[in-house]
């Protein structure tokens, strides 16, 4: 069991709030937190694709490293 101290006007919305979905306090709390976690528990975008990043090429063949100038030897001159 976990006891919680809210400030007045907190519990004040909590009891408005609960009352207009026909809910204990209790039952408002612990649906609120079951609903917080869940949120927190789900992976991320970027944890759902993670194992799929870099796997495959683009096909592109317009990287940066294509268009840096050429070095050039003392024979090239």
């Amino acid at each position: 069991m976990i006891s919680v101290r809210l400030e007045q006007e907190t519990e004040k919305h909590l009891d408005r709030v609960a009352s207009l979905l026909g809910l204990s306090r209790s039952e408002l709390i612990r649906q609120a937190i079951e609903k917080y976690i869940e949120k927190y528990q789900r992976p991320s975008p970027w944890e759902l694709g993670e194992s799929l990043f870099g796997r495959h090429g683009s096909g592109r063949t317009d990287r940066p490293e294509d268009f840096a100038p050429k070095k050039t030897t003392r024979k090239d001159h």
